[in-house]
């Protein structure tokens, strides 16, 4: 009876301790939002794609995840923008689809199995990043940015110093006319936005740095 007691109180003692590290490292990190990908509909939920980084040093970083932010659209929410706005706020209602500890760069990757939706890899290149996003817009096709279509459009994620914040940026990005709007530094990009239709997607819209927008995919 003795020695059940006692293993019954280790065992309390050694939960209390887990939960206590546990939120003393959630403490010391912040999740940095860097890519959005976003729906035009009504009462259809976005996904955010964010950074984890050391709470003490934002160049430190630890890894990456996505979340869905649920009946947030263009259409609900006035403007793509405004979804942006939202996927900045901490006190945002979001639901965790999943995260890749930095550990993983390279090997692992972040998916939506359900219809083979989503699938975002991320590859050391020196002290950035190579980000890689396969979203699928039809039965038999996907939209890929980096990757194999790296020559028209191409990903990276970078730590912006002045910001003290990681952010996507593109290093090339065709328009929907095959036209490469990258002609120097990297553009930050935002995220993209699109309607969907029964049979899938048809347009895709870049944001860009400055509440810009860019055409980027048009297969109608």
């Amino acid at each position: 009876m003795k020695t059940k007691l006692a293993f019954a109180l280790t065992l309390a003692i050694a939960n209390f301790w887990a939960a206590h590290l546990r939120a003393g490292e959630e403490a010391e990190t912040k999740k940095q939002p860097i890519f959005l990908l976003c729906p035009e509909n009504e009462r259809y939920s976005s996904w955010s794609l964010y950074a984890t980084v050391d709470k003490k040093d934002p160049s430190k970083l630890l890894g990456i995840g996505l979340d869905e932010l649920s009946n947030h659209n263009c259409t609900d929410d006035g403007g793509y923008s405004k979804v942006v706005d939202v996927q900045g706020k901490t006190e945002t209602q979001a639901v965790n689809l999943g995260t890749l500890d930095a550990k993983s760069f390279g090997a692992g990757s972040l998916k939506v199995e359900k219809d083979n939706a989503l699938n975002v890899t991320v590859t050391p290149d020196g002290d950035k990043y190579k980000l890689m996003i396969d979203l699928r817009i039809a039965a038999d096709q996907h939209f890929i940015m980096s990757g194999s279509e790296a020559a028209k459009r191409n990903l990276v994620l970078m730590y912006n110093k002045g910001f003290k914040a990681w952010g996507v940026y593109a290093t090339a990005l065709e328009d929907d006319k095959g036209k490469n709007i990258i002609t120097g530094d990297p553009v930050r990009v935002t995220g993209i936005k699109f309607p969907v239709k029964a049979a899938g997607i048809y347009t895709i819209t870049a944001g860009l740095a400055g509440n810009q927008g860019v055409k980027i995919f048009d297969r109608r």
